[in-house]
């Protein structure tokens, strides 16, 4: 409690936002519960896009990117720097709306490990330990949440090229991951699966993806022959937010 009582007055310190005669909770790093709705930079799920767009710009949180689709619409912030909330990184927010009703459908954030020193590339014990701590931090702020369902992301053994040729993995890390958390109400509520969370009536999801890409020798090769290439984007952790019913 008091760890989650912490990373509530950062959120305030850090980013100024106010919920005065709100009930405000931090949830997970930048993600809090405002009247037991899930909310991000202050933005709920529900809110009017152009109201939420209004609000997070006014904040120069970073370079702000307007997009549309045939479905919808969205906008993202790139910090110029990394911001860090209760020990979670990020370096990209994004707030997505539905075109027919104009209001907030999905929230979302997510952190690229943007330099890995070459020299670990072909030492897959140190790799792998490298992402291990990559993502702990980010793993450890859900130990304060009930009810987090763990989803293991199946190991890719081997990958064909341009050719067809079969190339086997020299790096295939484990630990690949999907954090799953269902609420109800505001409050945590258990499920045995993710299609099980899919189908529960009046839930909203937060689900945290880690993800570190699998290496042949031939990406190893590709990297290590400094083509102006990094390790760039190969470790990610993505947190979405969204109804229950649009869990992919």
């Amino acid at each position: 409690m008091k760890k989650l009582i912490c990373m509530a007055l950062t959120l305030l310190l850090v980013f100024g936002v106010c919920a005065c005669g709100k009930d405000e909770t931090a949830i997970y790093g930048p993600f809090s519960m405002i009247d037991g709705k899930i909310a991000l930079e202050g933005v709920m799920m529900g809110d009017n896009y152009d109201d939420a767009k209004a609000s997070v710009e006014s904040r120069n949180l970073g370079t702000m990117e307007t997009h549309f689709s045939s479905d919808g619409r969205y906008f993202e912030v790139f910090p110029d720097t990394a911001k860090e909330v209760g020990g979670i990184f990020y370096n990209n927010l994004s707030f997505t709306a539905d075109m027919k009703n104009n209001n907030i459908t999905m929230l979302g954030m997510g952190y690229q490990h943007e330099d890995v020193d070459d020299a670990i590339l072909n030492d897959t014990e140190n790799l792998k330990k490298t992402v291990d701590e990559f993502f702990a931090p980010y793993k450890d702020a859900v130990k304060e949440v009930e009810n987090v369902l763990v989803t293991k992301l199946p190991v890719i053994e081997y990958r064909t090229d341009g050719a067809g040729n079969r190339e086997d993995m020299v790096f295939s890390y484990d630990g690949n991951e999907i954090y799953t958390m269902v609420f109800v109400d505001g409050k945590p509520v258990e499920v045995s699966s993710r299609s099980e969370a899919a189908d529960m009536e009046g839930a909203t999801i937060l689900e945290i993806t880690f993800y570190a890409q699998s290496l042949t020798q031939s990406d190893i090769d590709f990297y290590l022959n400094d083509d102006g290439q990094t390790y760039m984007g190969t470790m990610y952790v993505g947190v979405m937010v969204l109804p229950a019913e649009m869990l992919p």
